[in-house]
């Protein structure tokens, strides 16, 4: 997450901190040549360490997305056990941002190219913060940076306006970057409505989020009220961490082999499942105020112990059928769970297997791109295709 500063040290913060495994913390050396020294936990862009800068702003932040839960202390984020990595003085200048999400992005881009084995598994970036009045014409090469995030399996966050701005009109940034892995975020109040200081934009500003009245870590061991747009947007950031915790069939064996199609379906996910609200219809794309329950029990949950294989599937893309072949000794039957990238279960049943073949009619599924996965007794396989 990118802001001016962090307590890191909180109590009920410090738990959920991400350690960089190849870095040694305290011998002023840059172990893994990333351009800081000893950024153990995060990076501060003001002085390329480790050591961060302390504000109450991206406390509050950090709180609202991973607060240690069942501790009894304080409060808890939406992700009860999380791992974050704090970005200190990314929010001063456009170039220190984007400067903070290229760091960010290595990470991950390390993860990919390992398979798991070093970097760090980032969903989200989260951004509280942005500048009035300002179209992407004006910074070309900050909006440009959520598409290269997206690229490689991240999706972003971003906080809009705390005015009452119609920022397709007015500008705002990032509210107004055109990529499809950014999430744009108004503020809703405790009686459920957008609040009256917060940006709208029907094309722009995809859904709201809690902000107002809310309470989150903020000074080093303690805590206070948190508002606005800054606090709407990391719920929105925790949602996406969730539902990669998630035991869920559709992303759980994908986001490796499928980074992007999984980051998609997460935000498509997201968006589907809002609770629908008069004051945010025709002033945000979804109409609607984040739902995580809603988010996570609509989206497929197929659980499954085994180590899932890649499946060959074909003809692909498709047009009324499929066909998988599959390890001999398959059992009979085995069940199919078939989900949009929308994040939408399409189908799920048992199917019966025809020696160590598969095959599956397509004519009530629509076009479009969706994932697969087989799994019975003693075998677990996923994979993606293409319905014409």
């Amino acid at each position: 997450m990118l802001d001016g500063g962090f307590y890191t040290d909180h109590p009920d913060l410090a738990p959920n901190l991400f350690t960089n495994k190849a870095e040694i913390d305290g011998n002023g050396i840059d172990d893994d040549n990333n351009g800081f020294v000893d950024d153990v936990h995060g990076a501060n862009l003001e002085n390329n360490t480790g050591s961060h800068s302390n504000a109450t702003h991206g406390t509050g932040v950090m709180g609202i997305i991973g607060a240690k839960g069942n501790n009894a202390r304080g409060i808890s984020g939406v992700n009860w056990n999380v791992k974050i990595i704090p970005v200190s003085k990314a929010v001063a200048t456009v170039s220190a941002l984007v400067r903070g999400y290229e760091y960010l992005k290595e990470f991950r881009i390390k993860f990919n190219e390992s398979k798991g084995a070093e970097g760090a598994f980032i969903v989200a970036v989260n951004l509280s913060a942005g500048i009035s009045n300002k179209f992407p014409s004006d910074h070309p090469v900050w909006c440009n940076e959520y598409d290269s995030l997206g690229a490689v399996g991240i999706l972003s966050t971003g906080a809009t306006a705390n005015a009452e701005t119609n920022v397709e009109t007015q500008g705002d940034l990032p509210s107004t970057c055109p990529s499809e892995f950014l999430m744009m975020v108004t503020n809703t109040n405790s009686n459920d409505v957008k609040h009256q200081s917060s940006g709208y934009g029907n094309i722009s500003i995809d859904l709201a989020a809690p902000g107002e009245g809310s309470i989150s870590t903020s000074t080093p061991d303690g805590y206070g009220p948190f508002n606005g747009t800054s606090c709407a947007t990391p719920h929105v950031a925790g949602a996406i961490a969730l539902m990669y915790a998630s035991p869920n069939g559709g992303l759980k064996n994908t986001y490796l082999d499928f980074p992007v199609e999984s980051a998609r379906s997460v935000r498509n996910a997201i968006l589907n499942n809002v609770d629908i609200l008069p004051s945010l219809i025709g002033k945000t794309v979804s109409g609607g105020r984040l739902n995580l329950f809603k988010m996570l029990t609509n989206y497929v949950a197929s659980n499954h112990s085994l180590e899932p294989k890649l499946l060959s599937i074909y003809p692909n893309p498709a047009y009324d059928r499929i066909s998988i072949e599959l390890d001999h000794g398959l059992s009979r039957y085995c069940l199919v769970d078939i989900v949009s990238i929308q994040g939408v279960q399409v189908f799920s049943g048992k199917l019966m297997t025809n020696g160590d073949q598969l095959v599956i009619q397509l004519p009530q599924i629509q076009n479009g791109v969706y994932f697969l996965k087989i799994t019975s007794d003693n075998y677990s396989g996923v994979g993606k295709f293409v319905k014409m």
